[in-house]
């Protein structure tokens, strides 16, 4: 390999640090502690919120199937004879 690459080869990432135009002035004390309390909210977006509006509402169902289901059992249940019966657990 020649002394400094080809040139066909990626540029190094940190040839240009120093140059003045790239700089960029250290932040202040009052920033900093802004971004600091900025990052101390809670974390959320609106696909986690309809996900989990989602889950309520497939956990509601279920809940309402399960019970349609128990109260179809037991009155199924009531005009059988003990014998015939179905455990509902």
């Amino acid at each position: 390999m020649p002394v400094g690459g080809y040139a066909r080869d990626i540029p190094s990432d940190t040839d240009d640090d120093d140059i003045p135009e790239l700089q960029m002035p250290q932040p202040g004390d009052e920033s900093y502690q802004r971004a600091v309390e900025a990052m101390e909210a809670d974390v959320t977006c609106d696909r986690w919120r309809k996900e989990e509006a989602m889950e309520e509402h497939l956990r509601k169902i279920c809940h309402d199937n399960n019970t349609a289901v128990r109260k179809r059992l037991e009155e199924l249940n009531e005009s059988l004879t003990y014998r015939h019966k179905i455990f509902l657990g």
